[in-house]
């Protein structure tokens, strides 16, 4: 019972942190509109967090959605000198979907 309860613990940290890193996810996503492309790195680095941690802790859904976002951008990473017009916008939609489930998540119990 006190591994759960731990488990539910953590759990609940990652969901505030996740929660908490939300409005800087949106900074950055505004910084990709005005084509401030050192914003892809901060948000890289943060979305592999959630990506990761998320699957560790059985988020899968948050997880999942941190993936895609990762993807996308080590996509266009790749494609050195990509234009942000069609990233943003995908980028954007995700975010949103995480945020949905961030507050899905919270509601479940653990």
């Amino acid at each position: 019972m006190e591994i759960q309860s731990k488990l539910s613990e953590i759990g609940g940290r990652y969901l505030a942190r996740t929660r908490g890193e939300m409005p800087l996810l949106r900074e950055q996503l505004q910084r990709l509109r005005a084509a401030d492309e050192s914003a892809l790195a901060e948000m890289e680095m943060l979305i592999h967090k959630i990506h990761g941690s998320g699957s560790m802790l059985g988020f899968n859904v948050l997880s999942e959605l941190a993936r895609e976002m990762e993807a996308l951008i080590v996509s266009h990473r790749r494609e050195a000198g990509a234009p942000l017009e069609g990233l943003v916008p995908r980028l954007a939609v995700l975010l949103d979907r995480l945020d949905e489930g961030l507050t899905q998540a919270a509601q479940q119990p653990r």
